[in-house]
């Protein structure tokens, strides 16, 4: 017998937090979520098709994790940055390289 219990509030985390991308400069992106949450998370980029670009750890400081993104040598088009983990889930956003 399994005991389906909801409102653990794990999903309410990852939805009170705010995700910001922010072009810094050409093609230099800061990612950003201010979040309660304090445990660490994952920061990754992904193409439209689903390749890995790149997976870092992140950490906490004050209030939020951050990421300074460059972008500049990577070639033109879509990608979805996304940052979270699997206990919490995870914010999801798209930049376009020119």
């Amino acid at each position: 017998l399994v005991n389906i219990v909801a409102g653990l509030g794990v999903d309410d985390i990852i939805s009170n937090s705010e995700f910001k991308i922010i072009m810094t400069d050409n093609d230099k992106y800061k990612i950003s979520l201010i979040t309660d949450y304090s445990d660490n998370i994952k920061f990754s980029v992904f193409t439209v098709t689903g390749q890995s670009i790149t997976s870092k750890k992140v950490y906490r400081v004050g209030n939020s994790y951050s990421y300074d993104l460059d972008m500049s040598q990577a070639s033109p088009g879509v990608y979805l940055v996304k940052m979270g983990n699997n206990q919490i889930g995870y914010k999801v956003g798209k930049i376009i390289v020119k």
